[in-house]
């Protein structure tokens, strides 16, 4: 479902993906409007879906997962992506699972900590069962990702 997203409420969305940790007060004293008011907006797009989650970025490196990489997922029949797809969400490893068109059914992104910890994981992907063949590329470097406020 679309909705009608105001020009206030888009600001709002600015603020919050510049500072997830911006205030209430804030906020109304950036738009000049009350408190109350923001509050209610900010749960109305929580209670609408526009607004998802409030999260914070971790840095995977920090935690000794050196390696990102991304994998293409070529499975023997696409009406099982769906349940594929979930079991690949379990993979602790594994924090992203798309499905896509093309050669490749899904396309999944996960960290490991070295080169032997990838090749663990890799086999843990193969295994679930309905995967025919992977295609992985390993991150060298990530040169960012943003959230985009439409127009």
């Amino acid at each position: 479902m679309e909705y009608e997203i105001s020009k206030l409420d888009k600001n709002i969305i600015k603020m919050l993906i510049k500072n997830t940790r911006i205030t209430v007060r804030e906020i109304a004293g950036q738009t000049g409007i009350s408190e109350p008011t923001v509050k209610k907006k900010i749960i109305s797009m929580l209670e609408r879906g526009i607004i998802k989650q409030f999260t914070c970025n971790i840095d995977m490196a920090k935690f000794g997962y050196n390696i990102s990489f991304i994998t293409m997922v070529r499975i023997f029949n696409a009406t099982n992506s769906e349940t594929i797809a979930r079991k690949l969400m379990k993979i602790n490893e594994v924090y992203s699972v798309d499905m896509i068109t093309g050669e490749y059914d899904l396309i999944l992104r996960g960290y490991s900590k070295n080169q032997e910890d990838l090749y663990k994981v890799l086999t843990k992907i193969q295994f679930v069962e309905g995967i025919e063949h992977l295609f992985t590329n390993i991150i060298i470097q990530s040169m960012g990702t943003k959230t985009v406020v439409p127009a």
